[in-house]
């Protein structure tokens, strides 16, 4: 599981993989949306069990 919140607020977005991938280099997408935060803040990501992440993008 994955779960992005920001600063030390609650999380605002968790995301599941549906099922494993095949192997450890094997990438699926995961997407969400949360409200828009304004100004600067810390962004938290968390990952809780066997994940590995590769990379974290924003778009508005």
């Amino acid at each position: 599981m994955v779960e992005v919140s920001v600063g030390d607020g609650p999380v605002l977005a968790s995301l599941s993989p549906s099922a494993p991938t095949s192997g450890p280099y094997d990438y699926i997408t995961l997407r969400a949306s949360f409200a828009v935060v304004d100004g600067a803040h810390d962004v938290r990501v968390r990952l809780r069990g066997p994940l590995r992440l590769a990379r974290v993008g924003f778009s508005g």
